[in-house]
């Protein structure tokens, strides 16, 4: 038995807990830094008007009792012309999570309140808060 077939055969209990701990950390530090990037937009972008021009979810459900309501949310893609202040109107896609039964009342055509980064305008937040005032 050589020396790699022997450490596998005695540490396997290990190598599997540590390979299943990654299966989950890993995801999860994405989504904690997408969320991070998200709040961090939203909290210092500049605010502007968007109208969404296609709303599609992109099929990925997430289980997650971080929204008041709990339950699940569904990550979505958007497509939004943006109309910056003293600028002029452009197209970005983005990306968000909705709960599900904010979904149903998200629809092409409607006008939302945004944020978007001074130093790359393509990359907008979706401000939800604002939109529903």
């Amino acid at each position: 038995m050589d020396q790699i077939t022997q450490f596998f055969s005695q540490n396997w209990i290990v190598l599997v807990v540590v390979g299943s701990l990654l299966l989950f950390i890993v995801p999860w530090l994405f989504v904690w830094r997408y969320k991070a990037k998200r709040r961090e937009l939203l909290r210092n972008g500049r605010p502007a008007q968007a109208k969404i021009l296609q709303i599609k979810p992109s099929g990925l459900t997430f289980g997650t009792s971080s929204s008041p309501e709990g339950g699940n949310m569904q990550g979505v893609n958007f497509v939004l012309e943006v109309y910056p202040e003293g600028g002029q109107p452009y197209q970005v896609k983005s990306r968000d999570q909705l709960h599900l039964l904010d979904l149903s009342r998200i629809v092409p055509g409607m006008m939302v309140m945004v944020k978007v980064d001074p130093n790359n305008p393509q990359r907008v937040a979706v401000d939800f808060k604002a939109s529903n005032q």
